[in-house]
């Protein structure tokens, strides 16, 4: 008799398991942000966008160069509409050094959309995915509702999770999700 061995080699069991858990993190932002996903993929051609029109000056990830401003977490763009956003793309700011840009209406809108996103939270970040699995995942094989409540479903023995798109930045959330503790245990230590 042949002995099989069910045991995978250690580089795939560790991929796999990244990966799984990866997925897992997702399906739970996609459920504690879920019904904000309709303008994902106008965001995603955003992104693409803006890496061929932007990025030289504004730099790969948004934060700025010595050419011009950052665009990620900037104060001065909170407040503004995509709207706003996007007259400025093709107004451009000639006191400022920034060219007009004579793009067709949807990319327009999809860079003004990526820029928005950079500053929003995550309820007002879309994102592309399965938000039922996400929920499938919360109150089932992650055990996330055993302590925490979203939209009263769950306990309320930990934080109630209902609102935490709208506190945090899709980062962040993300960050939540793989450190748990993380926030609070930065708000113990001054």
């Amino acid at each position: 008799m042949l002995e099989q061995s069910a045991k995978p080699t250690p580089a795939i069991s560790w991929k796999a398991a990244v990966l799984k858990d990866a997925l897992k993190r997702a399906a739970i932002a996609l459920f504690l942000t879920s019904g904000l996903a309709a303008g994902a993929d106008t965001v995603a051609a955003g992104a693409r966008l803006y890496s061929q029109k932007c990025s030289a000056c504004h730099g790969e990830d948004a934060r700025g160069t010595s050419h011009a401003p950052e665009l990620y977490r900037a104060r001065k763009l909170r407040g503004r509409s995509t709207a706003d956003i996007r007259e400025t793309i093709r107004s451009g700011i000639p006191t400022g050094g920034m060219p007009a840009f004579s793009l067709p209406a949807p990319d327009l809108d999809a860079l003004a959309a990526y820029v928005h996103s950079l500053n929003t939270s995550a309820s007002e970040n879309p994102v592309s995915g399965d938000a039922q699995a996400g929920l499938q995942f919360f109150t089932g094989a992650g055990g996330c509702d055993a302590c925490h409540m979203v939209s009263g479903r769950g306990r309320a023995i930990g934080p109630d999770l209902s609102n935490i798109g709208r506190e945090l930045s899709r980062e962040e959330l993300q960050q939540a999700l793989i450190q748990p503790l993380g926030r609070r245990q930065h708000r113990l230590i001054p």
